[in-house]
């Protein structure tokens, strides 16, 4: 009778652990955290629009031109994002009005990536803030602000300076990167990486400008060189769609920034920028693409 027993009693333990097992093992392949050991994005491609928001560190601007040369210390200048509605932002005809931002990538090994593309921000001065000028003023070009300053305050006022690169300050750039896994699940249904990144760009400016109430909006114009980097996260869903939160920093250089269309009136300035965008893409293999062209002219 005991024999029975711990007979029975073995045959129960077996079947539990076996269970077990099989139960771990079962869950291990639904879910899977920070494994490299796939190919997913070897050889992928995508392409992403978004939004954005941007924050300036404070920028000593310097602007010459005939009969004015001066430097505003320290000008504050915020982004201008426009107002959420569905009509402007998801409107094809409308869609580039706001702060927008379109990337192309591709996968050239494993997780490691690169792309081309974008960051349309907006960079506008504060009007009426106070700020030191130095330089001189003479009075073929203002008998109201002529004269020499050095570090004097100052009210920036619509007749003295209107500073805007609105349409806008546009980063072209290159970046390269690396997608870090943390989670995904069976049949790639969900996966969520860790991108970091490093990129140079050139900025294309369209400038607003007045200086002593003399200038317009000036015409899209090299302006000058960014360095950044960027770290955030991405989640692809169902293998061809993707969401990504991106924070973007970095230093832009500007030292011909136009004020008249023209080299003899010019303004310069550099700030350091951090910009927050959420965008939104499709995803697919390249190989996939060559397959199918293959295909359609074989056809």
């Amino acid at each position: 009778m005991k024999s029975k027993v711990l007979f029975y009693l073995c045959c129960l333990v077996f079947f539990s652990q076996s269970l077990q097992a099989k139960e771990q093992n079962h869950s291990a392949k639904k879910v899977h955290w920070f494994q490299t050991a796939d190919s997913f994005y070897n050889q992928r491609i995508w392409m992403s629009w978004g939004y954005n928001r941007a924050w300036f560190g404070k920028s000593d601007v310097h602007f010459k031109g005939p009969g004015y040369d001066f430097t505003v210390d320290k000008l504050i200048a915020r982004d201008r994002p426009a107002p959420f509605s569905w009509k402007l932002y998801f409107n094809p005809n409308t869609s580039s009005i706001p702060q927008y931002n379109w990337h192309l990538g591709f996968f050239i090994k494993k997780r490691f990536f690169v792309t081309a593309g974008m960051d349309h921000m907006k960079y506008v001065m504060v009007p009426d803030q106070l700020a030191n000028v130095s330089g001189t003023i003479d009075a073929s070009k203002s008998t109201k602000y002529q004269g020499e300053y050095n570090a004097s305050s100052m009210k920036m006022s619509e007749d003295f300076l209107r500073f805007e690169h609105t349409n806008g300050l546009n980063l072209v750039s290159i970046d390269g990167g690396y997608l870090a896994p943390i989670f995904r699940t069976e049949k790639d249904i969900i996966r969520i990486n860790a991108n970091v990144g490093l990129g140079i760009g050139m900025l294309i400016c369209k400038t607003d400008v007045k200086v002593l109430d003399y200038g317009l909006d000036n015409r899209f114009h090299l302006s000058g060189m960014s360095i950044h980097a960027s770290a955030g996260l991405r989640v692809d869903v169902w293998k061809y769609f993707f969401v990504a939160s991106e924070f973007k920093g970095g230093f832009i250089n500007l030292p011909n920034v136009l004020i008249h269309n023209n080299k003899t009136d010019l303004a310069n300035h550099h700030f350091t920028f951090l910009q927050y965008q959420i965008t939104a893409g499709l995803s697919c293999r390249f190989w996939y693409l060559q397959g199918h062209r293959t295909k359609t002219k074989t056809i």
